[in-house]
């Protein structure tokens, strides 16, 4: 047989010595013939050959090997695994690499009972090494499917192992991704979407631009994919302050996203393990990001988040255009109408806009329960894609759509918003707060009559308000309640202190007179009147605090009323505990009357350690709470010049 001669051939130039048993193989073992024969159930003759593969232990498994040649291509499980598929799974790179070598090529196509080669079960397991191996010896293991009908390359990534991807995209040939060869282009676009590998996905559009309407096996297309992946985009990340200016400032040259991605067939190959791993990143520009990349926490991810965002958006760019000639049941049938109400859900407006762009008829579409497009944005509260097609011309009449249950687009403001949009909001008082402003914003829009006008159910939009937000409204009392005792606590101590100061002044009084010793020097007028500021600004505290304890918490009071209280409450105690550290440190100048000078620096930088901590903790939450309630706010104005140019589409 090929694989005893191989294998004798083997193991007779690379071994002079026995190892393991040394006894003549049983009869049973002679008499097994063939690789891959099913019909033999006898597994337990291959156990000592199982064991050594399954402990690493080559030495052992080359010994039997020796005396049992044709066990090389057995199947050693009732499951039907050959010893390479063992090795294969368990990541034995030493061991399939002596099993390769073996084997006749033909024996590597060997699939267990359920189908799947080697191959394909290391591009579950994800190492390159170990691929790279059996597809030197037989390259046709790039066209094998498994039972699903996917190549090794699409298992690949599926499971997400992106170094194994770009090797085996690298080796397989391109044919096998044309759509009219089947379902594996597309399920191979749809998976490299998910694994966020959009170079590779980009390169195949362009080999074979059919691709963008293809469905896979579960009748998806990229269009979907995409549609339900707002990380992949900009407007589906938030950013802090400094985040957000570091995302801005890094420089991305589109000429070096997809550099690696070579788009010649013939010479595609990667030429080392580097560079696999290297295949997507793209080229360092500058040398002040390049060290920021590697000194600075966090800017090496923020970087890589800013290429996908690229990467992602040259997708789209690239797939919408073939939208733009389309009737409306072919945009069905591809998934742009399911995407775009996606889109209006997740707020993924960079993606909304292409489509728009590309098929303006898209802005008519609905789910499957009748709702509009703005509907979708109110209920998620998706402030862009509102201001977007509020800017679009005829919002009014887009706004008149009722759903298949009588809702009007007043009773999707009334309902609560996601969890995950509320939790953009800090805290539950000002996430009520705007609840309350998406649900005035929506009335204004809406036609007189919807105010009043109830659904399938009877309920009209005031009362799904009511009834959706009364946990929010409790839960916001709470909070308010809870941080106004807190802050009223350390307003309480500093105008305690502060009030028994003006009686204890440093360096004490004149006898004879009762005036301060230190009166008429200038750091005894700035403790005076540190002292008087902070003593009214924590007094000033302490009422706001108390009015919000003693409020009456209705609805309408989270929009403006108990904001307000809460801003004045935290700007008064923010001055309160700055002038407080501002007259203990005149104070110390005063005591230590020019004696140990030095002591000055430190004792001023320790005196305003409280007042960035306190600035560091709670100024976050009080700019959010102004911009909330005297900021401009999520809604934007009309704009006259984007309203003639998309007007002219609806």
């Amino acid at each position: 047989m090929a694989a005893a001669a191989a294998t004798n051939e083997y193991l007779a130039s690379n071994n002079n010595t026995s190892y393991g048993s040394n006894e003549p193989a049983s009869a049973e073992q002679e008499n097994y013939q063939g690789f891959g024969d099913s019909s033999y159930n006898d597994y337990t003759v291959f156990a000592p050959l199982y064991k050594a593969i399954f402990n690493n232990d080559w030495e052992r498994a080359k010994a039997y090997l020796k005396h049992n040649p044709n066990a090389v291509s057995a199947r050693l499980t009732s499951t039907g695994d050959t010893a390479l598929h063992i090795a294969a799974v368990s990541g034995r790179v030493h061991l399939v690499k002596e099993l390769v070598q073996l084997m006749p090529s033909e024996a590597l196509e060997i699939t267990t009972h359920v189908g799947c080669t080697a191959l394909l079960q290391t591009a579950v397991t994800g190492s390159m090494e170990i691929a790279k191996l059996m597809v030197e010896k037989n390259s046709n293991l790039l066209r094998i499917k498994n039972p699903f009908n996917l190549i090794p390359l699409v298992v690949s990534a599926i499971n997400g192992n992106k170094v194994l991807l770009r090797y085996l995209y690298s080796v397989t040939p391109k044919e096998e991704l044309d759509p009219r060869a089947g379902i594996t282009g597309a399920a191979f676009l749809t998976s490299l979407v998910m694994a966020d590998i959009y170079d590779i996905a980009l390169d195949v559009l362009q080999r074979y631009p059919k691709l963008a309407t293809s469905r896979d096996s579960d009748g998806n297309t990229i269009i979907n994919m995409l549609s339900i992946k707002p990380s992949a985009f900009p407007s589906g990340n938030r950013h802090g302050f400094w985040q957000q200016l570091i995302y801005t400032s890094i420089p991305i040259e589109l000429d070096h996203l997809f550099r690696d991605v070579e788009r010649d067939e013939d010479t595609m190959r990667i030429r080392s393990e580097h560079d696999v791993q290297k295949f997507s990143q793209v080229r360092k520009h500058g040398l002040v990001w390049k060290a920021l990349k590697v000194l600075v926490p966090g800017v090496r991810q923020i970087y890589d988040k800013k290429v996908i965002h690229v990467q992602a958006l040259e997708i789209v760019k690239a797939i919408c255009p073939q939208l733009s000639n389309l009737t409306d049941a072919q945009l069905i049938e591809v998934g742009a109408v399911s995407s775009i109400t996606n889109t209006a859900a997740f707020g993924i407006i960079e993606y909304f806009k292409e489509l728009i762009n590309s098929s303006p008829y898209l802005m008519s579409s609905s789910n499957i329960n009748g709702s509009g497009l703005i509907q979708v944005a109110v209920m998620h509260r998706q402030e862009k894609i509102y201001n977007f097609m509020s800017q679009m011309g005829q919002k009014n009449e887009m706004a008149a759509c009722i759903d298949n249950f009588g809702n009007n687009i007043l009773h999707f403001a009334g309902v609560l918003a996601p969890a995950f949009q509320l939790d953009k909001v800090s805290g539950a008082a000002l996430q009520m707060q705007r609840e309350i402003q998406w649900f005035q914003e929506v009335e204004q829009m809406a036609q007189p009559k919807y105010r009043e006008l109830p659904n399938a159910a009877g309920k009209k939009p005031r009362d799904i308000f009511r009834e959706e937000h009364k946990a929010l409204v409790k839960e916001g009392e709470a909070w308010m309640k809870e941080t106004s005792q807190a802050c009223m606590v350390v307003s309480t101590l500093i105008a305690t202190v502060m009030f028994a100061a003006v009686f204890t002044v440093p360096g004490g009084n004149n006898g004879d007179t009762g005036t301060p010793i230190f009166l008429k020097t200038r750091t005894f007028y700035v403790f005076m009147i540190c002292d008087a500021i902070s003593l009214f600004a924590s007094c000033t505290s302490i009422l706001m605090f108390f009015a919000i304890l003693t409020a009456r918490y209705g609805e309408k009071d989270f929009l403006k009323s108990l904001p307000q209280k809460l801003i004045l409450g935290l700007a008064s105690l923010f001055i309160s505990i700055a002038t407080m550290m501002g007259a203990f440190g005149a104070t110390l100048i005063i005591v230590l009357n020019g004696t140990i000078t030095w002591a000055y620096i430190p004792v001023t930088f320790l005196a305003s350690v409280p007042v960035l901590l306190f600035g560091m903790l709670q100024f976050p939450l009080f700019v959010d709470i102004m911009r909330s309630t005297y900021g401009n706010g999520i809604f934007h104005k009309q704009n006259s010049k984007k309203k003639e140019k998309y007007g002219k589409h609806i």
